[in-house]
Parts: structure tokens; C-alpha cells; sequence
């Protein structure tokens, strides 16, 4: 086994194998471009952000062709943040 797989056996032996996925390679296709303040467009795909009143983003809106409005809102602060 190489270095970049992983095999787990659970406790009625069954074997479980991962493998590292591999990096994320950004190419430029994905950018969005802005159309107004917090909301950003690619195709039929739009995001938008929401802030609250101290102007941090709490809230993300996703929609394309098949669904909108999908809301995603921030539960805590990341790890970093709280330091």
C-alpha cells in the first residue's frame, strides 16, 4: 500500500479503503463577475451575500436554472476568527 491510501477495518472486519484525493486545481473557468454590490453572476448560476449591520456576511443565497434561493447561513465564527 502506498503512502496515499488508507485501509480501515471495522470492528466485524470489513476492510474500508481511501485513497488521497487529489488537489484542486483552479483553471479561471469558475469566476463569477459582479452585478451589483454582494451578488455575482456565471451563466445562469447566481450568489448573493448578505450582511448584517456591522457589514459581516452572514447569509449566501445560491440559485440557477433548477433552483433558487438556496440560503446558507453562518452558524458560527470560524476557528481563526475566534483568537
Amino acid at each position: 500500500m502506498s503512502p496515499d491510501q488508507l485501509e480501515l477495518k471495522s470492528m466485524e472486519w470489513k476492510v474500508t479503503r481511501y485513497r488521497r484525493a487529489q488537489p484542486y486545481a483552479r483553471t479561471g473557468a469558475e469566476d463569477l463577475s459582479p452585478v451589483d454590490r454582494d451578488t455575482f453572476q456565471r451563466g445562469g448560476m447566481t450568489v448573493r451575500f448578505h450582511r448584517d449591520d456591522t457589514g459581516k456576511v452572514v447569509t449566501f443565497e445560491f440559485s440557477n436554472p433548477v433552483n433558487r434561493n438556496i440560503a446558507v447561513t453562518r452558524i458560527s465564527e470560524p476557528p481563526a476568527a475566534r483568537q
